[in-house]
């Protein structure tokens, strides 16, 4: 699986009550990264992870907290979801699932 040309939902963490996404974001292959409504940014791979999970540096400059944009961003092993970190921190801000696997859900129960 991939993570570049899909849409994922983002999330604050802690997740409010109702679980609504905050916004969407796509890696575009290109190493744009497109959000809303942060605003685009740019994104490079940091390295290959492990146990098959890869990290990225991103930076996005209106996603907050201020962290002035740089953020690290660690896929899970099927590169469906990953969570983002301020760079140099250890506590993880936002957390990201490809939108079609939240409508599976929908999909499965109709």
């Amino acid at each position: 699986a991939t993570y570049t040309d899909v849409t994922f939902l983002v999330y604050e963490v802690p997740a409010d009550k109702l679980v609504r996404a905050a916004g969407v974001m796509a890696f575009q292959g290109s190493g744009r990264v497109f959000s809303s409504p942060w605003g685009r940014g740019e994104w490079t791979t940091k390295l290959a992870g492990t146990e098959g999970r890869d990290v990225i540096h991103m930076q996005v400059a209106q996603l907050p907290p201020e962290s002035m944009g740089v953020w690290e961003v660690l896929f899970n092993k099927a590169r469906t979801a990953f969570v983002l970190t301020p760079e140099g921190q250890i506590e993880t801000a936002w957390f990201g699932i490809r939108a079609d696997k939240v409508n599976q859900v929908f999909r499965i129960a109709s």
